[in-house]
């Protein structure tokens, strides 16, 4: 009988306990401080690059901070499993079978978490307007809430964004 092969550094064992509900919100609001840093930075590059400020609501360079915020959790997650906020709480996402996330996995987990956050905050903006405005608003408000709160009731802690990826924020252990 041979014995079970330990996980490597890059796979879990799924019977790892699930991330809790504040230790996630406090790695994602470290990611954003991070995000608005490497935001600033890519920024920088273009101005320099260009020679002077990029108007307001330029698609290519949208697509560029889209593309940014991508880079770093996608290679976050695909890499480790973890971004420099869940290093900082000592979680980690990965497959539901505790192997690690793949580009795929990445790709859509970042789109539908996306899509909530976006949800989320023009829900919040359009709620100031009044009538029709207002009601969208609240709706959208609703919808992006409801996506990353989802992981309170869900039994393995999963927001839609991991339900759609088929991941799991798994506890992380202490590195020696």
């Amino acid at each position: 009988m041979t014995e079970p092969a330990a996980p490597s550094d890059r796979t879990l064992r799924p019977s790892s306990a699930h991330a809790g509900f504040w230790r996630r919100l406090a790695a994602s609001l470290y990611d954003a401080l991070l995000l608005v840093a490497i935001w600033m930075i890519g920024g920088l590059v273009v101005v320099v690059a260009r020679g002077e400020a990029v108007p307001p609501l330029t698609w290519w360079f949208e697509l560029y901070l889209v593309a940014l915020a991508f880079g770093y959790f996608g290679w976050s997650w695909v890499r480790g499993g973890q971004t420099l906020g869940m290093r900082a709480w000592r979680i980690r996402v990965a497959r539901a079978d505790g192997s690690a996330l793949g580009w795929r996995g990445a790709l859509v987990r970042f789109v539908v978490a996306g899509l909530a956050w976006l949800a989320l905050g023009l829900g919040a903006w359009a709620a100031r307007g009044e009538g029709a405005t207002s009601a969208a608003g609240i709706a959208g408000v609703l919808v992006g809430a409801t996506s990353l709160l989802w992981s309170l009731v869900d039994t393995r802690g999963r927001g839609w964004h991991d339900l759609a990826a088929g991941s799991v924020v798994l506890n992380a252990p202490r590195r020696a």
